[in-house]
């Protein structure tokens, strides 16, 4: 279930400092979702979000870059409204906007498994794999 995004000048999405999360009805047309509900406050703080199941829960959870360079995940609990999210967990540093120009999740390795991908402001792309602990810390190692 995504949150909402608004689509800016020059194909850039900005992150709304309110989002909402829109379930899906699993029907058609102009139906496809249900009434919005309110999941957090504060989000301006991130330049950029990312969604994939990180911790392996099988829920889908937001990935936030701030203006430090700084991740950080918010596991989805499987609540609802303000309660949908777990607090934050910190997952890198370095991820500065100037220096990666985007961030994106995949499972790189057929693991099962969120991987960090992102590309450096010269077009290189880099692969971090999730390396997560039995204990269920997050790690990600160079792919």
């Amino acid at each position: 279930m995504p949150l909402s995004a608004r689509r800016r000048h020059g194909g850039e999405v900005s992150v709304p400092a309110r989002p909402h999360l829109c379930p899906g009805t699993g029907k058609t047309g102009t139906n496809t979702v249900s009434s919005c509900v309110l999941i957090g406050n504060g989000w301006n703080t991130y330049d950029t979000l990312a969604f994939g199941d990180v911790n392996a829960d099988g829920r889908t959870d937001p990935v936030g870059r701030d203006s430090g360079g700084d991740l950080w995940v918010y596991p989805h609990k499987g609540d609802t409204g303000t309660d949908a999210l777990d607090s934050r967990v910190f997952i890198g540093n370095g991820w500065w906007p100037a220096n990666w120009t985007t961030i994106r999740l995949a499972d790189l390795n057929d693991d099962h498994k969120i991987d960090i991908i992102g590309r450096a402001d010269k077009g290189d792309l880099h692969g971090y794999v999730n390396a997560m602990s039995t204990d269920g810390t997050i790690i990600f190692d160079n792919l």
